[in-house]
């Protein structure tokens, strides 16, 4: 694997993960090294593919592509990118035309691994996170005090009186 430029880490990484086949499946699709856990940047992976001659309209490449796009939207505070935002990045990544990476992104979707909802594409994971914290904020609105304002400043000096501090 040194010779494609990974790392004497990552390559054990690999080897500890994938055992024996390792190699072989690296080779049949580079971009694992970009989806797993494996800290491969996406440029790296595409040099690999391409040296070993992978189509550049490949499924894999362009649904690691949009993934790749997606992380870093989310490494950057984002939960969701807005679908012609996704487009465009995504172009810039993979120099493709957008009505391939449209069809990618409905396979990606058919397959479970992004939600699109009003424009907006999502990797699983986030989208699951997102509606499981807008369920907790449901519940505790629903458990709101029935106490004024100033009841509750009252009860605070209550509790910091009691308490010995005061509460931020």
């Amino acid at each position: 694997l040194g010779e494609y430029s990974i790392s004497p880490v990552t390559a054990a990484r690999l080897n500890k993960d994938l055992g024996n086949f390792a190699i072989d499946m690296i080779k049949d699709n580079p971009y694992l090294l970009v989806i797993g856990k494996y800290g491969v940047d996406f440029s790296t992976a595409d040099k690999i593919a391409f040296d070993l001659g992978k189509e550049k309209d490949s499924l894999e490449r362009l649904t690691c592509g949009i993934e790749f796009v997606l992380k870093t939207a989310s490494e950057n505070g984002h939960i969701f990118c807005p679908k012609e935002v996704l487009f465009n990045k995504a172009y810039r990544v993979l120099k493709c035309d957008y009505e391939i990476l449209s069809d990618a992104l409905a396979q990606m979707e058919d397959k479970g691994r992004v939600v699109v909802e009003e424009e907006k594409v999502y990797l699983l994971h986030y989208y699951e996170a997102e509606g499981y914290v807008a369920k907790k904020l449901l519940q505790l609105d629903a458990l709101a005090t029935p106490y004024e304002g100033k009841q509750v400043e009252e009860i605070i000096k209550n509790i910091e009186h009691g308490q010995g501090f005061e509460l931020a």
